[in-house]
């Protein structure tokens, strides 16, 4: 087990994943250092330019962290028209769809799910050329999620 002086460990949480600012330092740090024992080795420069790559990655988290606000906004704008139902030929009618989900996190802003329900439908039966078994049934649906949430 980590102590909780550990750089996985913070305030008794283990923390599952590497501090990007740590990983600048250390590769600053050892750029310095080969500098400093070998001047002019090629060494350095490689160093150098991964603390450059390894900064520009960070900026990149630090962008891909932040919430897009309105993919979320369209996203409820989106559920919120589900819900207030749907009315046609004077006649309105609902939708049921219990669902199971399944996560599979491929990375730590990557996850793959998985929706298994069934579509129970009511209040169709007298609208023209509409049978309830038109709409009802069973529903898979398979969706890629990128970012935090």
């Amino acid at each position: 087990m980590e102590s909780a002086s550990s750089p996985n460990h913070l305030d008794g949480d283990l923390i599952l994943g590497l501090d990007p600012e740590r990983i600048v330092d250390t590769i600053s740090k050892l750029e310095r250092r080969i500098g400093e024992r070998f001047p002019g080795a090629s060494l350095s420069k490689v160093c150098g330019r991964l603390a450059g790559i390894t900064e520009q990655t960070v900026s990149r988290l630090d962008q891909v962290a932040k919430p897009i606000l309105w993919l979320r906004a369209g996203s409820w704008m989106m559920a919120g028209l589900v819900v207030v139902g749907t009315e046609l030929a004077a006649a309105n009618f609902g939708v049921v769809e219990p669902e199971v989900t399944g996560l599979l996190p491929l990375h730590d802003f990557v996850h793959i799910r998985a929706h298994l329900g069934y579509r129970i439908v009511y209040g169709v039966e007298d609208l023209p050329q509409v049978e309830p078994e038109h709409l009802r049934g069973a529903t898979l649906t398979l969706s890629l999620s990128l970012g935090p949430f």
